[in-house]
């Protein structure tokens, strides 16, 4: 509301059945001062706002979406946001109706990516049983990698990770992954050269790429991902 100071915010919350289960989504729209995908990228870190002005003029921790998020992927949801700057922000909560595996955290906030384990950290290249094809996760937030290798590895897919661009163009030319899940928002280098990449190589434009990523830009990914 703080963002809001003239303008209306609406929030709705409905059951949503999707891929056959059934989820409790949690919309929260607002015609506040909106987000740039430079903001939006640093929105859900540890004590971190938007930017260093925002902090200024309308106080706060930086810690209430780092939370929020955590709890949600704790159990088994997740919260994304899609924005424009000036204009408003959708911030969209979606959590199981049931909740039968909660996940507790297995690490602190602090991870670094180089973890040693399968699931939360470092690029995982390990070769691929003989007769099935991975996944691959191409993310720089370890939590989120882990995330994903969980729910995959629950139904029965073999998850390879990358913490970064040029990791994953290569553990996508070594693996030849049945799929590939991509981040936009990476240090290295960003999704949509990633995707670009992926399109300009003969051996690798055929592998499926989802995009999962806080910023809302499905134009631009069906227009890099279709040439």
């Amino acid at each position: 509301m703080k963002f809001t100071h003239e303008g209306q915010i609406t929030l709705v919350a409905a059951r949503e059945l999707m891929d056959e289960k059934d989820w409790i989504v949690v919309r929260v729209t607002d015609t506040g001062i909106g987000l740039s995908p430079e903001q939006i990228v640093k929105l859900f870190k540890n004590f971190t706002q938007a930017d260093a002005s925002t902090t200024r003029k309308f106080g706060g921790t930086g810690l209430g979406l780092a939370l929020t998020r955590r709890f949600c992927q704790m159990l088994g949801g997740d919260v994304t946001v899609s924005s424009v700057l000036g204009e408003g922000s959708v911030f969209t909560i979606k959590l199981p109706a049931v909740v039968t595996d909660a996940r507790p955290e297995s690490a602190p906030a602090s991870w670094d990516g180089e973890r040693t384990d399968r699931t939360a950290g470092r690029d995982s290249a390990d070769p691929v049983p003989d007769g099935e094809s991975c996944v691959l996760v191409i993310d720089d937030d370890p939590a989120q990698r882990e995330l994903l290798d969980h729910f995959l590895s629950k139904e029965g897919f073999c998850v390879r990770t990358a913490s970064g661009g040029v990791a994953g163009l290569r553990l996508a030319s070594e693996l030849r992954p049945l799929a590939i899940t991509l981040d936009v928002m990476m240090p290295d280098m960003d999704g949509w050269t990633v995707l670009s990449s992926l399109m300009a190589d003969e051996a690798l434009r055929d592998i499926p790429v989802i995009m999962l990523t806080m910023v809302d830009d499905p134009a631009r990914g069906f227009y890099v991902g279709g040439r």
